[in-house]
């Protein structure tokens, strides 16, 4: 399987978005014309959840689409939780709870900076320096901020974010500098424009082939 940003599926077929183009798919997958997209139907989709599941893979929800989950460590710098604070925090109660019980995260740590209200039993307490240490040290896990850090911090933090090896998340609850900011909205859905209400159009779709062997 190979890098993936984020997986979305309905009834009838399961769409990966890749980080890249990546046109030798194995079959049953078709590849998009861009070479970025894969796609399978259902019906063709093993039972088992076989390899090469990213860590980072979390149901993000968004609003107005095939039910999305999206590799948050991806992002390759923080991740913003933007809209109103009870909105927020259901969110990001909804990612913890996510990341606790998925099979492919279950049992990483899940950190909070400042944020009490979101403990649960699979969360663990700790300051902003102590987060840079374990990004630093590289590893897995994702992380909570009641606010973006400032300055050298931020920078230190970003720069950790960006190194390869490095599988954490983390995720400011407010505004921040983000590639992808995220907005929770009232009735629990989430929006993103860094993935639009269509994520595949149709051009894309016609230029789906027939998968090849790796």
């Amino acid at each position: 399987m190979p890098p993936l940003v984020a997986v979305e599926f309905d009834e009838a077929a399961v769409h990966l978005r890749l980080t890249g183009p990546h046109p030798d798919a194995p079959p049953p997958w078709q590849v998009g014309a861009d070479g970025a997209r894969w796609m399978r139907t259902i019906d063709a989709t093993p039972a088992s959840r076989g390899g090469g599941v990213p860590s980072g893979l979390t149901a993000v929800g968004l609003h107005g689409r095939r039910r999305t989950l999206v590799d948050l460590t991806e992002s390759g710098t923080l991740v913003a939780l933007v809209g109103a604070q009870k909105d927020r925090l259901e969110v990001a109660h909804r990612w913890i709870d996510e990341r606790s019980q998925a099979p492919w995260s279950r049992g990483l740590p899940v950190m909070l900076v400042d944020l009490p209200e979101l403990a649960t039993d699979a969360t663990r307490p700790c300051s902003g320096s102590q987060l840079n240490s374990m990004v630093v040290a590289g590893g897995e896990g994702i992380a909570f901020l009641r606010d973006a850090p400032g300055g050298a911090a931020h920078d230190d933090l970003a720069t950790a974010l960006r190194a390869p090896g490095c599988r954490w998340a983390v995720v400011v609850l407010g505004a921040a500098r983000a590639r992808w900011i995220f907005v929770a909205r009232p009735d629990g859905a989430v929006t993103c424009e860094a993935f639009p209400a269509r994520p595949v159009d149709d051009s894309v779709l016609a230029g789906l082939v027939p998968g090849r062997s790796a």
